[in-house]
């Protein structure tokens, strides 16, 4: 069931009109007309579960944006502060292995300043700036394209979502989650140059993939909702094992670059 974020917050009536609505885990932020502000201030300014009722006179285009940015959301209060959990250890393992730099930009978003692959315990991202061209919006095609991909290991999908960067191998796979598909690596299972190793030796002396592959995968619909709302996109790639409940291959993902391409 929707409800509002419980981490969204209303300012007070500006000066000149309007009101900023905010979002703490997500990072949005929006002014908001007289009428919107003063319809959730009474109840949105003491606690978010109390303007809950007010959903239903809400356009419903512009709940569909604001799930979108985080204000309104259908997980629960626990699964939002799993979130928060999860997120403080990717920052603190972001900064302990690649020193990236988080900034505020002038919209209230946050962005990674240091253009480098971020690398947490259940996935990798990659926050890209897009170039839409003398087309804008109008562009045909959009691919996301993964190079130096390894295959001399293990078989595994790699799923990959949209400005989700907090995703691991039990985000579900629907669009409310940033999902927008998969590739598949199949691998050699055991490289011939690793035949007679030790498994802790196997692959230490390459500094690249010994066996990389390219994979793209088409994603232009979610790729213009998401250049509507920012010039920056996050492409995260969680790898996964087959099975069920499936368990995480990070231990096989090895990934070089992260480009969209743009038509």
């Amino acid at each position: 069931m929707l409800r509002f974020s419980s981490y969204s917050v209303l300012s007070n009536r500006m000066p000149g009109g309007g009101y900023i609505l905010l979002n703490g885990l997500s990072g949005s932020l929006d002014v908001i007309t007289d009428a919107l502000g003063s319809l959730l201030e009474p109840r949105l300014s003491q606690s978010p579960h109390l303007a809950n009722a007010l959903l239903n006179q809400i356009d419903r285009n512009l709940l569909a944006c604001w799930q979108r940015q985080g204000y309104v959301t259908e997980l629960t209060l626990e699964e939002e502060r799993k979130l928060v959990v999860d997120m403080a250890e990717a920052v603190h393992d972001a900064g302990r292995r690649h020193a990236v730099r988080l900034t505020m930009t002038c919209a209230g978003t946050t962005r990674y300043t240091e253009p480098r692959m971020l690398q947490t315990r259940k996935s990798v991202s990659q926050t890209i700036v897009l170039d839409l061209g003398k087309n804008g919006l109008a562009f045909d095609r959009a691919d996301l394209k993964f190079s130096g991909i390894e295959q001399a290991g293990n078989s595994f999908e790699g799923r990959v979502f949209l400005n989700n960067p907090m995703a691991d191998e039990h985000t579900p796979t629907t669009e409310q989650y940033g999902y927008v598909g998969s590739f598949h690596v199949y691998g050699y299972g055991l490289w011939p140059g690793d035949i007679g190793k030790d498994a802790p030796a196997r692959g230490t002396t390459s500094e690249g993939p010994r066996a990389p592959i390219e994979k793209t995968l088409i994603a232009t619909a979610a790729v213009r909702d998401a250049a509507a709302q920012n010039s920056e996109v996050t492409i995260t790639v969680v790898p996964v094992y087959a099975g069920q409940p499936p368990r995480s291959a990070m231990d096989a993902l090895k990934l070089q670059a992260i480009k969209v391409v743009i038509d």
